[in-house]
């Protein structure tokens, strides 16, 4: 449970962030700033998981690498099941993407191991 409470805090700045810049995006692309938005579809969550993790090693006191891959691994499940439901099916691009967002998160949760203050 007391995971459960440290993943929802390391949530809410996963959330505004992933929100702020989709945004930005949304509106740079609408006034043609930006052309191919491609490239930011990875950039953004894989920026977003690694702040999250990030947090998440800084509270937890196991290894680092285990608390972003714990944090990665709820987030691909959320994010797989969205896509499941609406978008798309389950392929190989799918599979690396996750793997690239994983990757992410096993680093966000070592920096921020390290930087916890004792």
């Amino acid at each position: 449970m007391i995971i459960l409470k440290k993943l929802i805090k390391c949530y809410i700045p996963m959330i505004i962030f992933f929100i702020i810049t989709l945004l930005i995006l949304n509106t740079l692309s609408y006034f043609d700033i930006i052309k191919n938005t491609k490239i930011f579809k990875l950039i953004i969550p894989c920026i977003t998981v690694l702040i999250g993790s990030y947090k998440f090693g800084k509270l937890n006191k196991f290894r680092g690498y285990l608390s972003g891959f714990y944090l990665g691994l709820s987030f691909i499940i959320f994010t797989l099941i969205i896509n499941l439901l609406f978008y798309q099916s389950f392929s190989l691009k799918l599979l690396i993407y996750y793997l690239i967002i994983t990757l992410f998160s096993i680093l966000g949760g070592m920096i921020g191991k390290t930087k916890k203050v004792h």
